[in-house]
């Protein structure tokens, strides 16, 4: 019997360095073992290698079911072991409630309609204003670079290339969004997701501006990180994807930001795979809500700004510091960009599986 107490302890213990939970039960030989009711336990393990049974090909990726028959095994192979202390119970029950929320999630589910706030496709391949996708309509007006900076004048360019046609950005050209209401881009909870094929990296490749660092930007940074800050109430959260290279020059990649204020996480996802999650204990500031529309000194309310990080007049009115104004130093994206979309949502890490094997398959490389 001490013999399999040994090893249900060893099984546990490999459990708990697989999670990022860790509920320690007491080494302590004087304490008294209390024996466990394990009735629930197997109904849920039951439960859950019912779940794999149903599981298809087209709703899971099959490492997402390995890993979750992994753990599965794991406690099944403790419960038939026997011996086990009410605490241990207790342990491996948060464990398997943990292995079927992460399955579940990653199921490859479709994103219902009405949480898609905007999206443009940029399939048009004319026009100089764009009404996007989305329960906002909202309109893209198409713009040259700042005429104080660059000294040639030109718009985003449509080409044939990326999901369908994409736009080609150089010289500062960008997209400034007017109707839009701050509010919907505000939330606890929102997703950006595009595709991009960028002709520099650099620092200050802004995707996407919601007045800058006053409420939020997304980014590539230098060595071609996803790159994203949030202002919330509590303060300023600046964070990478942690994953160099993500992005690269000449080649079409995926990238997906999704913000969760309400369980205080920030991910990253690059061609449907999540390359960094951060929390609140890494980022204190990813907490409460989002802080109030940023008021510009200008008197106005400025534009969303898709690929530049804002208007010229906003830049000189409120950055006082010096070397910005330079068309190496403007902050704007080089390159093509496809399938801009924004979420008033957290998306699963399966709902991007799913966004990301929809438009590849469409994808021009």
């Amino acid at each position: 019997m001490k013999k399999n107490k040994i090893f249900s302890t060893l099984l546990i213990f490999a459990l708990v360095l697989s999670s990022t939970l860790f509920i320690g039960c007491s080494n302590d030989d004087k304490e008294e073992f209390v024996p466990g009711d394990t009735a629930v336990l197997k109904n849920e393990l039951a439960a859950g290698y019912d779940s794999i049974a149903k599981a298809t090909s087209a709703e899971y990726k099959q490492e997402t079911i390995d890993r979750f028959k992994t753990k599965l095994d794991i406690i099944q192979e403790v419960v038939d072991n026997g011996n086990i202390s009410a605490q241990e119970v207790v342990n491996m029950r948060i464990h398997l409630q943990e292995a079927l929320e992460r399955f579940l999630n990653d199921k490859m589910i479709g994103i219902p309609e009405e949480n898609l706030l905007a999206g443009w496709s940029f399939d048009e391949g004319t026009g100089t204003s764009l009404v996007g996708d989305g329960v906002k309509a909202l309109t893209a007006t198409l713009k040259p670079g700042p005429s104080e900076i660059f000294s040639t004048s030109v718009l985003p360019e449509f080409v044939d290339d990326g999901v369908n046609k994409a736009l080609y950005f150089k010289s500062g050209a960008h997209l400034e969004v007017q109707n839009y209401n701050p509010s919907d881009f505000l939330g606890k909870k929102l997703s950006i997701a595009v595709w991009l094929k960028p002709e520099v990296i650099k620092g200050g490749n802004y995707i996407v501006s919601l007045n800058y660092w006053n409420n939020w930007k997304f980014q590539i940074q230098e060595q071609g990180k996803a790159f994203f800050t949030i202002k919330s109430q509590a303060g300023f959260t600046d964070a990478d994807n942690e994953a160099d290279l993500s992005v690269s020059i000449g080649s079409w990649k995926h990238i997906v930001v999704v913000l969760d204020l309400e369980s205080s996480k920030l991910s990253f996802y690059i061609n449907g795979l999540l390359t960094k999650e951060w929390t609140s204990t890494g980022k204190p500031n990813l907490v409460g809500s989002q802080s109030a529309p940023y008021v510009s000194p200008l008197g106005t309310q400025l534009p969303l700004m898709i690929g530049a990080a804002t208007t010229y007049a906003e830049a000189k009115a409120s950055w006082d510091w010096s070397g910005w104004d330079t068309p190496t130093s403007w902050d704007h994206f080089q390159g093509m960009m496809d399938e801009i979309k924004f979420y008033n949502t957290a998306l699963l890490s399966g709902q991007v599986q799913w966004l990301y094997n929809q438009e590849v398959e469409k994808l021009k490389q």
